[in-house]
């Protein structure tokens, strides 16, 4: 089966620094992850690399079989990856209905359409709409302006948004940062019910929810890959205790 990603020795350094070193890493579709690892191990740093933000020094990512190493983010985004990022990046003025909208357009606005046919894909992506706010728990907030939606609402819309159509791999970037415990919950039950359409990789300072949501593990100390495992494994292992012990305890 072909992956829908695949990082083959992937380098990245700023200056003299190197964040990320040598990361080797296969996902399969439909499949969750947890990637996991004290402050300043080099996490985002790889995510960004995954969604085009920053170009690699070295090494190749293939997306579902694709060379995409210099692709741009949009290229990215057409080919379904989807992201969130630690602080909500929305559209304040927008409603929860608009902001979903925008997400639906997606790899299908694209092309050339007649007045028929742009009336049909209009009526479609509100049908999608509709169900993509069921699905987060904004079903009765869909006029509500993105700005005057909660934390933990806005963490849910970004949810939705990332959902978009046609995503196929969704990267996670501490979705549950500042939720209190109730939106702690309501958001692991959003991710439980998730379909397996999209493969999710999820950074997460909650360790106990990031092993609960998926069933692999990778974890980074200096930018380097330096476990990988199940959940329980990762939780057995000493030297990823030592490694959070070492920072404090932080992912």
């Amino acid at each position: 089966m072909t992956a829908a990603l695949q990082l083959h020795g992937i380098t990245r350094q700023f200056g003299g620094v190197t964040a990320v070193s040598n990361v080797d890493l296969r996902l399969e579709p439909g499949e969750r992850c947890a990637l996991l690892g004290p402050n300043g191990a080099g996490k985002t740093t790889l995510f960004n690399v995954i969604a085009g933000d920053i170009t690699p020094s070295s090494g190749r990512i293939e997306l579902f079989g694709e060379d995409v190493t210099r692709h741009t983010v949009a290229a990215r985004v057409w080919r379904g990856l989807r992201r969130t990022y630690q602080k909500s990046a929305l559209f304040d003025q927008l409603s929860v209905a608009e902001n979903l909208f925008l997400g639906a357009l997606g790899p299908g606005g694209r092309g050339h359409l007649t007045v028929t046919h742009g009336l049909t894909a209009q009526r479609q992506r509100w049908r999608v709409v509709e169900r993509t706010a069921d699905r987060v728990g904004l079903a009765d907030r869909l006029m509500t302006p993105a700005h005057a939606l909660s934390h933990g609402e806005r963490r849910q819309l970004e949810i939705g948004l990332a959902l978009g159509q046609e995503s196929r791999l969704i990267l996670l970037d501490e979705p549950a940062a500042g939720l209190s415990p109730d939106e702690r919950t309501t958001l692991t039950e959003l991710l439980k019910g998730l379909s397996r359409d999209s493969a999710l990789v999820m950074i997460e300072h909650d360790m106990d929810m990031a092993l609960a949501l998926t069933e692999r593990v990778v974890v980074l100390s200096d930018g380097a890959l330096v476990a990988e495992g199940t959940p329980d494994q990762i939780a057995d292992d000493p030297m990823v205790r030592e490694v959070y012990l070492g920072a404090g305890g932080s992912a």
